[in-house]
């Protein structure tokens, strides 16, 4: 008797785990202890490329060092979102990437050739999924110190540019 009483709390304390693992997996790319941020970087650029058929040239300075834990986290997260919001709304075909320290500053670019879009109006629909992943990018910016600006213009591509004091 008392074992049915049980398990309908057990599945759901079971699916509340999954869900926990799943969020603190995403938290944290494994990726980055497994082969540090630069080859964590190319992994994703190639694996996005590959599976949205987007040719995507880029550039990387050795970066592992310039970053701490945490920002490399983030400075991470950033990039990849850059490529998800490329491939779910550009339409572009081609994309280029640099990531490069001058001087005291890291300096990244996600530049492509899709169909742009009114970066205002995004940002105005707080609700909408774009306006979502642009506001996450630039907290993520801001709270690894660093500036946030993005340009679109219609049928002319979309340029990400992060800039990070060292």
């Amino acid at each position: 008797e008392l074992d049915s009483d049980i398990s309908p709390i057990l599945s759901g304390v079971k699916e509340s785990i999954n869900e926990v693992r799943e969020i603190s997996y995403n938290l944290h790319p494994h990726l980055l202890d497994r082969l540090g941020l630069n080859k964590a970087l190319e992994s994703v650029i190639n694996k996005i490329s590959k599976a949205s058929g987007i040719k995507i040239e880029y550039e990387l300075d050795k970066v592992e060092k310039l970053l701490s834990a945490e920002a490399q986290i983030h400075f991470y997260r950033i990039i990849q979102e850059a490529l998800n919001n490329m491939v779910k709304h550009a339409r572009a075909t081609e994309a280029k990437i640099t990531i490069v320290k001058k001087r005291k500053r890291l300096v990244a670019t996600v530049r492509d050739n899709g169909r742009g879009f009114d970066v205002r109006a995004v940002i105005s629909r707080s609700n909408s999924k774009v306006g979502f992943g642009l506001a996450n990018m630039r907290e993520r910016v801001r709270l690894i110190g660093g500036k946030f600006s993005i340009k679109s213009k219609s049928d002319k591509g979309t340029e990400i540019k992060i800039t990070i004091l060292l």
